[in-house]
C-alpha cells in the first residue's frame, strides 16, 4: 500500500502476468489504430485520382493538400462510408465496418475498463473471450486494406502460406498465443 489516495495509482508492481496483459492490450490498440490509418490511406490514394483529374488547371499540389485535410477532418465511419459505398452490402463494407467496431470496442470499452480489472484466469479469460473476435475483424480488415494499398501502389502481395495465415499469424501475435513477428508497418 502506498499511502495515497485513492484516485492516484496505488499499485506500482510489476509482475509477468500484469505484464503480459497490458502488452496484449497494448498490441490490440496498435492493430486498432493501424486500421484506421490504413482506412485514411486509402481514402487518400483512392481520392487523389478524383482530385487530379477534377480541375486540370488547378495547381496539383494544393489540390492533394486539400483532399488529404478533407480525409483528415472525417470522423472515421465517414471515411469507410466514403470507401465502402454509404449503402453498401458487400465483403468490403461487412469487413470494414465489423473493424471499426472492433476497433470501438478495444479503444472505448476494453481499454478504460483494463485498470480496473485484476490479471486473475478468470478476468484474463473472460477479456480474451470479448478481444478475439475483434483482433479477428481487425486482421481481417488489415488483410484486405493492405491488399488494396499494395495493388495501387504496386507494392508486392502476399501469397502462399503468408497470405493464406496471415489473419491467424496476427491474431496469434496480438494475443500472445503465437510468436511469431510483429506484422511490417506501412
Amino acid at each position: 500500500m502506498s499511502g495515497r489516495p485513492g484516485i492516484y495509482i496505488e499499485d506500482l508492481t510489476r509482475n509477468t502476468d500484469a505484464d503480459r496483459h497490458y502488452a496484449v492490450l497494448g498490441r490490440a490498440l496498435w492493430l486498432a489504430t493501424r486500421f484506421e490509418r490504413a482506412c485514411r490511406t486509402l481514402a487518400v490514394l483512392l481520392g487523389a485520382n478524383g482530385v487530379m483529374s477534377s480541375t486540370v488547371d488547378a495547381d496539383p499540389i494544393q489540390q492533394l493538400e486539400n483532399f488529404a485535410a478533407t480525409v483528415q477532418g472525417k470522423n472515421l465511419n465517414g471515411i469507410i462510408l466514403h470507401l465502402a459505398g454509404k449503402k453498401a452490402e458487400n465483403y468490403l463494407a461487412n469487413a470494414l465496418h465489423a473493424a471499426r467496431e472492433a476497433r470501438n470496442l478495444i479503444a472505448h470499452e476494453i481499454a478504460l475498463g483494463f485498470d480496473q480489472t485484476t490479471t486473475s484466469e478468470g478476468s484474463t479469460h473472460a477479456q480474451y473471450e470479448v478481444l478475439t473476435p475483434a483482433v479477428l475483424a481487425l486482421a481481417e480488415a488489415d488483410k484486405v486494406l493492405s491488399f488494396i494499398i499494395s495493388i495501387r501502389t504496386g507494392e508486392p502481395i502476399l501469397v502462399g502460406e503468408a497470405e493464406k495465415n496471415y489473419i491467424n499469424d496476427v491474431t496469434g501475435w496480438v494475443l500472445g498465443t503465437t510468436h511469431a513477428e510483429p506484422p511490417n508497418s506501412r
